[in-house]
């Protein structure tokens, strides 16, 4: 006999207005899963049919197990944000009172074997920054609500915050060559193990079908826009300006420090989209065909502001 997905509990998403957030939610309404969004304060682009905003700031441990009260299952993206450790602390001690299972979307590796503790540690030594979200990481996997932690490599979608630059001709992104993955993969797994679990709980690496320079990446969008797009990564006083101009905050501080890294090391995941792929029964999505997607989205917005 089939269950109703409309009829389960609702599926509780925190971060629905951000980039993996805002997915997962679209992957769960598709299913017809009722989702719970917990929200600061109520937005008018998620007042959709199937979404219950529920106001709890992560701030409120209070208010945070009153919004997970009869959840069956979260997603939890960990904000930028300078308190982001004890507002993990407060959803995790939330989920854990509610009985309800969290799926983490986030910045982790595992240290349940020496080789994870051996490049955990070289992580935190290369990005300092990152500690604290290596902290969260391992205080979701270690905790009791039977958490799936998803780990995904550098988003395709990371590109969409420098269309402005892109479509000027230039690819800013210091990027000596690292696996890239499509969020809407991440979303895919996310919103299959708050609804359906196959996934036994721990860590699971999510990565994309190749490792890409930032020259790659510059060729693949000349290639979708018919001109040529330059890779300007390798100069840090043209990425940097395009940061600051494009980022603010703690996400602004994150992305430097990432950036830094990316610029001067070459980070692959072979073996982790060899995993992803037997996760997701396909292929996980190529770099060229999202390009060509954002490429007609360009070209729409050029159009219409004619």
């Amino acid at each position: 006999m089939t269950t109703d997905p409309s009829s389960r509990p609702p599926t509780a998403v925190v971060g629905a207005t951000g980039t993996v957030g805002g997915l997962v939610l679209d992957e769960l309404l598709a299913r017809g899963v009722p989702v719970r969004a917990l929200v600061r304060r109520p937005v008018d682009r998620l007042d959709r049919p199937g979404v219950d905003q529920v106001v709890a700031d992560l701030g409120d441990p209070g208010a945070l197990r009153t919004a997970l009260d009869g959840t069956a299952s979260a997603l939890y993206v960990s904000p930028h944000a300078v308190d982001e450790e004890r507002f993990a602390e407060n959803l995790l001690a939330s989920a854990e009172q509610t009985g309800t299972r969290i799926v983490f979307a986030g910045v982790h590796i595992s240290r349940r074997t020496l080789a994870g503790r051996l490049q955990g540690l070289a992580f935190s030594w290369m990005l300092p920054s990152y500690r604290g979200k290596l902290r969260i990481g391992r205080r979701v996997e270690e905790s009791r609500t039977r958490a799936v932690v998803l780990a995904p490599s550098n988003f395709f979608q990371n590109d969409e915050v420098f269309l402005p630059e892109i479509g000027a001709g230039l690819f800013p992104m210091p990027m000596r060559g690292v696996n890239r993955v499509d969020v809407r993969d991440l979303a895919e797994l996310a919103a299959r193990e708050l609804v359906t679990p196959r996934l036994d709980p721990g860590t699971y690496p999510v990565a994309g079908p190749a490792t890409l320079s930032g020259a790659d990446c510059a060729a693949a969008w000349s290639r979708a826009l018919g001109r040529d797009v330059a890779y300007v990564g390798d100069d840090d006083v043209a990425w940097r300006v395009a940061f600051a101009q494009r980022l603010h905050g703690r996400k602004h501080d994150d992305w430097v420090a990432t950036g830094e890294l990316l610029g001067a090391r070459v980070v692959r995941m072979d073996r982790e989209a060899d995993a992803t792929a037997a996760l997701l029964g396909r292929p996980p999505r190529a770099y060229e065909a999202y390009v060509q997607e954002q490429a007609a989205v360009l070209a729409t917005s050029a159009g219409d502001s004619r």
